[in-house]
């Protein structure tokens, strides 16, 4: 039964995370690692986020490049504002801010997010990827919310919203157990700036965690992952995007990232997304920002997802793990494969398999203060180090 072996799923991975590990990626690639837990006395889950340094695409509603002439434009780009005059930048902007996270909204209770990754509005026009053969037939088309928006991953969040949810992320980051810094610099601190630099530090938790939390009135000290450094050295991030801009008061920047959703302290399971999007909005007090609230979105690949569910043991035989002939994992396979509705590489699109799935995240965070850097220890590989599951 797909839905009891769902439900027995995600009952187990409620009991797996009470600890994650931050997994550096391979070069050029950067990882989000979201964990909670949902005892006090619980170790961190890590927060990480990376960003790489991609263009982003205009926005056809200010008629860029991505502009369409098939009077159906408004499908065109993925929603976002375009940059502004380069006039309004100079190497010499002086403002810069440390923020942390204080929420995240994974859209299950309401919230709308993601854009139009694919620039495409599928139902009623085609899939932006050719649909994969199951038993000889295509899959249905993988419809778009309204406007083309993509978030095709979704409902998988829901299957396992027993581990992964809005109180279980936000206790982890208000109890202090896991967090993120995003520093931006070279800003003016207007509302339009064609250049500003952003980087992503992982955050290892509060200073003072377990036993006090943060107070999240700006002095808070978070602990640095030294892997978001180069030798330890704050001032070297690994992950920094300088193609990034601010539009009306909106920050836009491109970014990769995986989401650990959970596992055993060495084993966490890694979804891993490719070209996103950030675009948040910025609240000010003059030209120091206060808040940094909006979404993140990019595209998860499915090869990369059903490898990274090794790191579960079997809910119904917890000598085995998810993973190869597992009959459990077996059972799960087939409703990820058939959720796909996007490829993970966008110069395919259009053209290529639809071998990813669209994904969309709410966050805000406030100014916050770097602490200490730590390292963590290596991960582990539960199905052998060069195993890799695909579909079918």
């Amino acid at each position: 039964d797909p839905q009891a072996t769902g439900s027995a799923l995600a009952g187990q991975l409620h009991e797996l995370c009470p600890e994650v590990l931050y997994r550096k990626g391979m070069r050029g690639r950067s990882v989000f690692a979201v964990g909670a837990s949902a005892l006090a006395f619980a170790a961190a889950c890590q927060l990480i986020a990376g960003i790489d340094d991609r263009a982003v695409w205009t926005d056809v509603s200010e008629g860029g490049a991505d502009a369409s002439t098939d009077g159906n434009a408004a499908c065109r780009g993925p929603n976002i504002p375009s940059a502004p005059d380069l006039s309004t930048s100079d190497p010499t902007d002086p403002n810069s801010v440390v923020t942390a996270l204080t929420k995240l909204d994974l859209g299950m209770d309401g919230g709308a997010y993601g854009f139009n990754l694919d620039r495409a509005c599928t139902c009623p026009e085609p899939d932006s990827c050719q649909r994969p053969l199951v038993n000889g037939k295509k899959l249905p088309p993988a419809c778009d919310d309204p406007g083309g928006v993509d978030n095709a991953g979704k409902p998988l969040f829901a299957l396992f919203s027993s581990f992964v949810n809005q109180k279980l992320l936000n206790d982890a980051i208000g109890n202090g157990l896991s967090n993120v810094f995003l520093r931006i610099e070279q800003y003016n601190g207007q509302l339009n700036d064609a250049h500003v630099e952003v980087s992503v530090y992982a955050s290892l938790g509060f200073k003072d965690a377990p036993d006090a939390g943060p107070k999240f009135d700006g002095n808070d000290e978070w602990i640095v992952d030294r892997a978001s450094t180069v030798n330890g050295d704050l001032a070297s991030p690994v992950y920094k995007a300088t193609e990034a801009y601010v539009r009306d008061g909106t920050l836009v920047s491109s970014l990769r990232f995986p989401i650990i959703l959970g596992g055993a302290v060495s084993n966490p399971v890694v979804i891993e997304l490719e070209s996103g999007k950030i675009v948040a909005k910025l609240d000010m007090n003059g030209a120091a920002i206060t808040r940094i609230h909006g979404e993140l979105a990019g595209r998860w690949q499915v090869s990369k997802l059903l490898t990274s569910l090794q790191n579960i043991p079997d809910p119904l035989d917890k000598t085995q793990r998810l993973c190869g002939t597992d009959a459990v994992f077996m059972s799960v396979k087939p409703q990820i494969c058939n959720a796909v509705d996007i490829t993970s590489d966008p110069t395919n699109d259009g053209t290529g398999i639809c071998d990813a799935l669209s994904i969309a995240l709410g966050f805000e965070a406030i100014p916050a203060k770097f602490g200490v850097v730590k390292s963590l220890p290596p991960p582990t590989y539960p199905c052998g180090m060069g195993y890799v599951a695909n579909c079918p």
